[in-house]
C-alpha cells in the first residue's frame, strides 16, 4: 500500500490501545515499524531497474522483518532508555514485529504482492484484493486519525471500529475477487492463467479487471458480480521477434522484468537504425492508457545493446 496508509495504520493501531502501557515509546514503534519494511527505497538512487529488483525484498520477508524488529527494538529502547519508565526489549520487539508484519500484509493484498520467503525463494505471491491506494481504507484511517483529539477513551473506541472496519473491507474484497475468478475460470476454461485485478478508484467488491494467459496470447476485460457480466476487451499475441528479442533477454532491466512481470506482453519494433523490444506488465494496464511497469531495450542494427530501461 501507498506509504500514508502505512503510518496510518500504525498509528491508530497504538491509538487502539496496543502496547498502551508502554506509553509514547509504543506510539513511536508501531509508527516506526509501520513504514521501516520501506527503508529500500533507497534502492531508487540506482535507478529504475534496481529498485525493481530490490524493493519489496529482503525489508519485505519473514525473515527480513524479524531482523528489522530486533534493530527497531535496541534503537527505540536506548533511545527511551533515559526516561522514568525504560521500556523493556521484549514488547518493544513484539510491538515492532506486530508493526512490520502487517506491512507485509497490507503490501500483499495488492497487485504488487510481496517476496515473503526471502533469502530462500524469490517467488512473488499477492492477494490482488485491493487496489495500492485506497480511499476507503483512508477514510476510515483519516476517522481514527481525528478522533485522536477527543477523550482517550473515545478516541480508543474510534480506532478499534476503524481498525474493525478495514478488517470487514478487505474480507469483502477478498470474497469479491474469490468469486470473480471463479466466475472467468468457468468462462474461459482454456485460460492457463487468470489473473483478478483490483481497479484505482473503485471500492466495490463486484468490479474487477481481468487478465487471462491462453495458448493463443493474452487478454485483458473486466468482470462485474452485479449484474454478472464479463467481457474481454484487448487481445495481445507474442510476436516472435527473433535475434533481438533473445539478445534483449539477456539484458539486466529484461531479466529483473520478467521476473517481476505475471502477464508481460512483449513488443518488438523494427527502426531504420536497429531494433526496440518491449515488454510491459498488464497488472498495470488498469491504471491508465499510458504504458505503465514497462521494461524498453534499444539495439542497434548488429545487435548492440544501445540503451535499456525501467519505467514505472
Amino acid at each position: 500500500m501507498d506509504p500514508l496508509t502505512h503510518i496510518g495504520t500504525g498509528f491508530v493501531l497504538a491509538r487502539a490501545g496496543l502496547g498502551a502501557r508502554h506509553g509514547r515509546a509504543a506510539v513511536v514503534t508501531l509508527v516506526t515499524a509501520s513504514i521501516a519494511p520501506d527503508v529500500d527505497y533507497v534502492m531508487k538512487a540506482g535507478g529504475n531497474a534496481v529498485y525493481l529488483e530490490f524493493h519489496r525484498g529482503l525489508t519485505h520477508s519473514f525473515a527480513g522483518i524479524v531482523v528489522l524488529s530486533f534493530l527497531l527494538a535496541l534503537i527505540i529502547r536506548a533511545i527511551f532508555s533515559r526516561s522514568e519508565r525504560p521500556p523493556p526489549f521484549g514488547p518493544l520487539f513484539g510491538l515492532a514485529l506486530a508493526g512490520e508484519g502487517i506491512h507485509l500484509f497490507l503490501d500483499y493484498i495488492n497487485a504488487y504482492g510481496i517476496r515473503p520467503f526471502l533469502p530462500f525463494s524469490g517467488v512473488w505471491i499477492s492477494g490482488d484484493w485491493v487496489f495500492i491506494i485506497d480511499p476507503l481504507i483512508w477514510l476510515l484511517l483519516l476517522g481514527a486519525l481525528v478522533s485522536s483529539r477527543f477523550k482517550p477513551e473515545t478516541a480508543r473506541r474510534a480506532a478499534r471500529a476503524a481498525l474493525a472496519g478495514i478488517a470487514v473491507y478487505v474480507a469483502l474484497r477478498a470474497a469479491g475477487h474469490g468469486l470473480a475468478e471463479r466466475v472467468v475460470r468457468g468462462q474461459f476454461p482454456q485460460a492457463v492463467k487468470v489473473g483478478i485485478i483490483p481497479l484505482p478508484g473503485n471500492p466495490l467488491p463486484v468490479s474487477w479487471g481481468v487478465l487471462l494467459t491462453t495458448p493463443q496470447g493474452t487478454a485483458r476485460g473486466w468482470v462485474s458480480l452485479v449484474p454478472r457480466a464479463i467481457a474481454v476487451t484487448e487481445t495481445f499475441a507474442q510476436p516472435d521477434g527473433g535475434p533481438a528479442v533473445s539478445r534483449a533477454l539477456g539484458t539486466y532491466t529484461a531479466r529483473v522484468f520478467h521476473d517481476f512481470a505475471q502477464f508481460p506482453v512483449q513488443e518488438v519494433e523494427a527502426r531504420p537504425d536497429g531494433w526496440r523490444v518491449a515488454w510491459r506488465d498488464l497488472r498495470f494496464s488498469f491504471l491508465t492508457n499510458e504504458p505503465r511497469f514497462m521494461a524498453e531495450v534499444l539495439l542497434t542494427r548488429d545487435m548492440n545493446i544501445r540503451q535499456e530501461e525501467f519505467k514505472f
